[in-house]
């Protein structure tokens, strides 16, 4: 079974170290056959509970960045229709910072 390299999203997706994790940051980047296009989204979520410091030594966002931002329930509708399926994988900052 191949990968379809017609047309994908690039996502990436910053936490807020909390148990569970919530988004605070989420940014995508259209590819089309294999070439990134000018299509691209972002947002800042509020989460629910703040931010941990230690989340904010890695990504860099802090309470006051994400005070003003929608929740992820604001934005789910916009982030489903411009990606066009449920997302089904991300990556932990554990694993970005091992390369």
């Amino acid at each position: 079974m191949g990968v379809d390299t017609d047309q994908f999203w690039v996502v990436d997706v910053e936490g807020s170290g909390g148990s569970p994790p919530e988004i605070v940051e989420l940014a995508m980047l259209e590819v089309k056959d294999l070439a990134l296009t000018d299509n691209k989204r972002h947002w800042f979520i509020r989460p629910d509970r703040g931010i941990q410091p230690s989340a904010t030594r890695i990504h860099g966002l802090t309470d006051d960045d994400v005070a003003d931002a929608p929740s992820i329930e604001d934005i789910a509708d916009d982030v489903l229709m411009w990606i066009g399926a449920p997302l089904s994988s991300a990556t932990t900052s554990r694993s970005k910072s091992r390369f």
